[in-house]
């Protein structure tokens, strides 16, 4: 792979970081109400970290670089968990109480 080849395709790849991280802004801000929108945006926006170059830990540290982008996906299954979870607990409770 010539080094023209490996800027376009960190150009695509800095691009789709950006266009995520853009998508999840609109989807925070539009649906901020919203749990749907809430757990959307931070899909997307740990999608937007996964696919940017830019790293808290640069992955040239091997068994560290990694670690952030683990970090990241562990937080964002979380999240979604626990709204999940806290939305079927409002759903079972009683609407009086």
């Amino acid at each position: 792979m010539d080094w023209e080849t490996v800027g376009v395709v960190g150009a695509v790849v800095v691009a789709v970081a950006a266009l995520l991280l853009v998508a999840a802004v609109v989807v925070a801000v539009r649906f901020r109400r919203s749990e749907n929108g809430r757990r959307v945006a931070a899909a997307l926006a740990g999608g937007a970290y996964l696919a940017s170059p830019l790293d808290l830990v640069p992955d040239v540290l091997v068994p560290l670089g990694l670690s952030d982008d683990v970090a990241v996906v562990v937080l964002v299954i979380a999240y979604l968990l626990r709204a999940r979870s806290a939305r079927a607990a409002r759903r079972e409770s009683p609407a009086g109480e």
